[in-house]
């Protein structure tokens, strides 16, 4: 354990042999520039970090340990060659988020979780030919994946792009396209991630405190996005929640929530938002504007409405529950 490294911009690692982790420390790689034709290995309950400026990967990578094996490069980066995840956790990144990856080789999601960052199309990792999954696995999206408003939905389920187990948790952004639960009804668990020029494409439930919504949500004609305790934060500018015929939000102590400073959000005509939480903004020039149906359906509790700014030309009621308009 311990760092290989360079003091200069544009120095090089090449590795044709073996760099090995059997310990319970980290080992960091460092450098400007690795090239790795040979072997990174962790065997332990230690933790290996592959970040270097640039990365050429076109040998093996493998974690048979316990611990984190991350590859996060400060730039875009293809594996040519072998990645397994054998146990543990496989966490793979580039320049935060913003960089791409491409699998060329081999990724093999055997055991334990990957967390995948950076920023990618379907085509890059989740459907490219070198990329499975074994059952009992968990798949986590902390990068951004881009739909490129394909026609085909993202199926978040067992049966989708995922793989066998569907999508374990959303810390990252899905964009650009078409989301649906799948035949198993997929739960989509978000970690404060992110829907940006999304369209909700059948019945789906969330779970998790947060979830950010960026520029605009369509909820396709009957579909019930069930957010339940979760909070729909609207942080860009200026959105709408729209739907081409009728859809509804279900509540149950979450909320919809304007999170942009002089931003107004617009509930289009054919949606409904019932059951009981809150619907309001974090700033005093925030706005909703109701064209739908905003109703307090769930005895015993109380939807609240309380925005800095509320023009209702829709409809707001209570037909269970108590409502309370401030």
């Amino acid at each position: 354990y311990g760092t290989a490294t360079s003091a200069y911009s544009g120095n090089t690692i090449v590795n044709n042999g073996t760099i090995l982790n059997n310990t319970a420390n980290t080992l960091t790689i460092s450098p400007a520039i690795f090239t790795n034709n040979g072997t990174v290995r962790a065997t332990s309950t230690g933790r290996i970090d592959v970040t270097p400026t640039n990365l050429t990967q076109a040998g093996a990578m493998t974690n048979d340990g316990s611990g984190t094996f991350n590859i996060a490069p400060n730039s875009a980066w293809t594996n040519s060659g072998t990645i397994a995840n054998n146990s543990g956790t496989l966490s793979l990144d580039a320049a935060n988020d913003t960089a791409k990856i491409t699998n060329a080789g081999n990724l093999a999601l055997n055991a334990g979780t990957l967390n995948l960052g950076g920023s990618t199309i379907l085509s890059d990792v989740l459907l490219s030919a070198g990329f499975t999954r074994a059952a009992g696995t968990t798949l986590n999206l902390t990068g951004v994946l881009d739909l490129q408003n394909s026609a085909t939905p993202l199926d978040i389920g067992t049966n989708g792009q995922f793989g066998v187990g569907g999508l374990g948790t959303l810390s990252g952004t899905i964009r650009n396209g078409t989301l649906v639960a799948g035949a198993d009804n997929k739960t989509l668990a978000s970690s404060s991630g992110k829907l940006s020029n999304i369209t909700i494409g059948s019945n789906l439930a969330t779970s998790g405190g947060t979830l950010y919504i960026q520029n605009g949500l369509t909820l396709a004609d009957g579909v019930n996005f069930n957010i339940g305790g979760t909070w729909l934060y609207f942080n860009t500018a200026n959105q709408s929640v729209t739907t081409p015929g009728a859809a509804t939000i279900q509540m149950a102590g979450g909320g919809l929530y304007v999170y942009a400073a002089n931003s107004t959000l617009t509930l289009g005509s054919g949606l409904t938002v019932q059951g009981y939480g809150r619907v309001a903004s974090a700033y005093s020039d925030g706005a909703i504007v109701n064209n739908g149906v905003i109703n307090a359906s769930t005895a015993g509790q109380t939807l609240t409405v309380d925005p800095a700014s509320f023009t209702n030309a829709g409809t707001v009621q209570s037909t269970a529950g108590t409502l309370n308009l401030s």
